[in-house]
């Protein structure tokens, strides 16, 4: 599943099976693929995990092995390289339902930078997605990899909402 960093104030993990998960410090800790792990945060959380997806939140609980979890109070920053810029989503909750795929409630969507939008999208519900696949290099028909030796990932994100408005400064403009 990647590299997990966690920055939090308050952090329970716990896991099932005979062999324990290596938490020494100095470090990454690193886990066995078969040791199914979760870990619950609290208080000034920002979890990434491989990628360049941020979380910031005040409540979290993750699946590590099956990449699922639930995220309040949360704000999700991600890259979008065809725009050159971010994309930011806040809601109230945010349900990871599988590794690329998100659902948030009581939701804003924009690309500003600025604290307090000055536009954005407001909605009851969107659906995130951040489908991942590999960089093929067009000449030699391989997966390109980074100076790590690590492949390069392209992302392909979508997401659809219901109940939304488009709001200017603070005020609704249109609804569809």
């Amino acid at each position: 599943t990647g590299t997990i960093d966690v920055s939090t104030d308050r952090l329970v993990i716990w896991f099932t099976g005979k062999d324990l998960p290596d938490l020494r410090g100095g470090g990454a800790a690193m886990q066995a693929e078969n040791l199914p792990l979760e870990i619950y945060m609290e208080g000034n959380i920002e979890f990434r995990q491989g990628g360049d997806r941020v979380i910031y939140a005040q409540r979290m609980y993750y699946d590590v092995a099956n990449r699922t979890g639930t995220i309040l109070d949360a704000e999700m920053i991600s890259p979008v390289r065809e725009y050159q810029g971010r994309v930011r989503l806040r809601a109230k909750s945010i349900r990871q339902v599988a590794a690329d795929r998100f659902l948030a409630r009581h939701a804003v969507l924009t690309t500003s930078e600025l604290g307090v939008p000055r536009y954005s999208i407001t909605s009851d519900s969107i659906l995130f997605e951040d489908v991942q696949f590999p960089r093929i290099d067009p000449m030699t028909g391989q997966v390109e990899l980074d100076q790590d030796g690590r492949p390069v990932v392209d992302h392909q994100r979508m997401a659809s909402s219901s109940h939304n408005f488009l709001r200017i400064e603070g005020v609704p403009i249109f609804y569809w």
